[in-house]
This record gives structure tokens, C-alpha cells and sequence, in this order.
């Protein structure tokens, strides 16, 4: 699975702590459409990696020349992973969205689900 929690806790000294602020897996997975909203993926789906080199959430990310790889898993894949490597969860905290490149003029309608996430967790 994801084996980058098992890395940072390695890389931590005792009283280290991982701070993990980002979109939340289920906002991931809806869309606008015809000023609805769609659930557009599935959120227990635990796809392969998605490779792209365009990054249409902010300006100027149309231009970029990197390759950026995202993936998604449900929160309950990263929380375990998390613990698994060893690090103490010391919150979790979940935010309505901000992302009014994915939501547009929708953000509004959509402030009632999760939209971001905030995991902090320490090594013993």
C-alpha cells in the first residue's frame, strides 16, 4: 500500500510530528455538472496513481512542465497507515472545501460535506 507514512516516521526524531493538510478524498470524488452535483468516482476505489503535468487548480499551473501524481485512498487507508508506522494520531479534523476550481460557483452547496483534512500525528 502506501508506504511513505513508514518513511516519515523513520525520518522523525521522538516528539517528530506529521502535519497532513489536504483535500479530502471524498470531495475528490464529486464534480459540477449542470449546476449539480455529481458523485463522479468511487470513493472506496484505491486507484493507481494518476499522472499529469497540468495543474488547473491555480494560475499559472496550465503552464507547468512537471509531472504531478496523485492518488486517493478513503481517510481510513491513510489514518491506518499513519498509525501502522508507528506514529501517535494526535487529531483528525475535517473542513468544508475551498476548492472553488473543482466547485466554481457550486463552493457554496457543497460547505456541508468534507472538503479538507487535517491529520496530526507525533513519533514516540
Amino acid at each position: 500500500m502506501w508506504s511513505t507514512p513508514a518513511a516519515v516516521a523513520s525520518a522523525l526524531k521522538p516528539g517528530g510530528r506529521l502535519v497532513v493538510y489536504e483535500e479530502h478524498p471524498l470531495a475528490g470524488c464529486l464534480w459540477i455538472a449542470d449546476s449539480k452535483i455529481r458523485i463522479d468516482y468511487n470513493y472506496f476505489a484505491r486507484a493507481e496513481p494518476d499522472y499529469s503535468s497540468t495543474w488547473a487548480h491555480f494560475k499559472g499551473g496550465e503552464k507547468a512542465k512537471q509531472t504531478k501524481v496523485e492518488f486517493q485512498w478513503p481517510l481510513g487507508d491513510v489514518v491506518t497507515a499513519v498509525a501502522r508506522a508507528g506514529l501517535r494520531i494526535e487529531a483528525l479534523e475535517e473542513f468544508p472545501s475551498t476548492a472553488d476550481w473543482r466547485f466554481g460557483e457550486m463552493l457554496d452547496a457543497v460547505q456541508w460535506l468534507p472538503g479538507q483534512y487535517l491529520l496530526l500525528a507525533t513519533k514516540r
